[in-house]
């Protein structure tokens, strides 16, 4: 087996925490706009201490916010990707308390922006997510 650590990032320029509760709870909040949730995504947005998210479905748009308390050491303030909402809804299902996420801002390649995974962390539960195509 490949030794997971090895492809891991281990260090992150943006750090933030919630609670799984609420953030499960803002995620079905824009669930009914989304007409398949195994294809469309959620902007997930951190910026100044509140977290938004929101979809563009069949059906028209939703959003919802939730507040997070950031790293006050991270190298950045603001982050925002396009998220799987079935892989993140399947996550906060398993877990409770604090998640906390750990992202780096994309990277140029051959002139192209590279939205980079992001890993999500709870007691002894991580996952690494990758953004969905189209970029945030």
């Amino acid at each position: 087996f490949t030794n997971y650590k090895s492809i891991l990032p281990k260090d992150f320029k943006f750090q933030a925490t919630v609670d799984a509760a609420e953030f499960k709870q803002v995620l079905y909040t824009v669930e009914p706009m989304i007409k398949d949730v195994e294809q469309f995504a959620v902007v997930v947005h951190f910026l100044d201490g509140k977290l938004s998210i929101r979809t563009v479905g069949k059906g028209g748009t939703a959003s919802d916010e939730m507040e997070y308390v950031a790293d006050p050491l991270a190298d950045v303030s603001e982050f925002k990707t396009k998220l799987n909402h079935k892989i993140l809804s399947d996550y906060f299902s398993v877990v409770s308390g604090e998640v906390t996420f750990n992202a780096n801002p994309p990277v140029l390649n051959k002139g192209q922006m590279i939205p980079q995974p992001v890993i999500m962390e709870s007691g002894n539960r991580k996952i690494m997510i990758a953004p969905v195509a189209g970029g945030s």
